[in-house]
């Protein structure tokens, strides 16, 4: 199924309304995902990634376009290297 690239607008909501059914949501940060080389993306999932992206050149441009309130926790060292943040 292909991505798909939504506003910071969209990611407000969709993670607005994941709280509301009572679900966790989550933002997972990427680089260099083949379909977005040389861009950062954060991936929205809730039991498992799903398509909406954010898609931005730098991690800062990134982060002000994610929801706000989120905290990111340590990088875990089982994490692998593609992903940035969660």
């Amino acid at each position: 199924m292909p991505d798909e690239i939504i506003t910071p607008e969209m990611a407000a909501t969709l993670h607005s309304e994941a709280l509301l059914r009572r679900e966790l949501p989550a933002w997972i940060v990427f680089r260099d995902e083949p379909d977005y080389p040389g861009n950062v993306i954060a991936r929205f999932a809730v039991d498992a990634p799903t398509t909406p992206v954010l898609v931005a050149d730098t991690i800062a441009e990134l982060r002000a376009m994610l929801p706000s309130g989120l905290t990111r926790p340590k990088r875990h060292s089982a994490d692998p290297p593609e992903i940035l943040e969660m």
